[in-house]
């Protein structure tokens, strides 16, 4: 089944539910997450590409490593953002 992104958006990463109920895709814009069978459940706005993201073992957490060099945690029930990590080049503030 063809996933449905916005105009010129690219996908840029993925990782599958450690349940295999479904999977997350990291694009341009937004981060998604799919049921297996490909229906969308729900997506959020990002500040930047997901280059990378990650389910937390026990699959509650959606982590996404972001071109602008942030991580942040998400919910995956529901795709709420919970927590942002930046480390400053200079290594002395985050």
């Amino acid at each position: 089944r063809a996933l449905t992104l916005s105009a010129s958006e690219r996908s840029r990463s993925a990782a599958e539910a450690p349940d295999g109920s479904g999977f997350v895709l990291g694009a341009d814009w937004y981060l998604r997450s799919f049921s297996a069978d490909g229906q969308l459940r729900w997506q959020s706005r990002l500040p930047g590409a997901a280059w990378a993201v990650a389910y937390s073992g026990d699959g509650r957490w959606v982590l996404a490593a972001l071109g602008d060099g942030s991580i942040r945690w998400f919910r995956s029930g529901d795709g709420r953002e919970q927590l942002a990590f930046f480390v400053h080049a200079d290594h002395e503030r985050w």
